[in-house]
């Protein structure tokens, strides 16, 4: 038997950029309160259709949880470099 999903409200507290378009599907990152709850950083796809925005499939992060992705991105970033000419020089 197939469960009814019930209808998720959200509102877009804050939009925060749009990282990416690619026809009418974009990747942003938002503020987002869902279902009146306190709001949450929510990175994800939004297709454009007509006057509508649909969701598409994202990732909804904590302060705290978005507090750590920085961190693990920051060292990343020091050094992809690095990281990039030591997994082609093992190719």
């Amino acid at each position: 038997m197939l469960k009814q999903v019930e209808k998720v409200n959200y509102r877009i507290v804050r939009p925060l950029g749009v990282l990416s378009v690619n026809g009418n599907i974009s990747t942003e990152l938002n503020l987002i309160s869902y279902n009146n709850y306190k709001p949450k950083l929510d990175l994800r796809k939004w297709e454009t259709k007509g006057d509508t925005k649909l969701l598409q499939r994202g990732l909804t992060l904590t302060t705290e949880e978005a507090r750590e992705l920085k961190k693990a991105l920051d060292e990343y970033l020091e050094h992809v470099d690095e990281l990039l000419e030591a997994k082609e020089s093992k190719a």
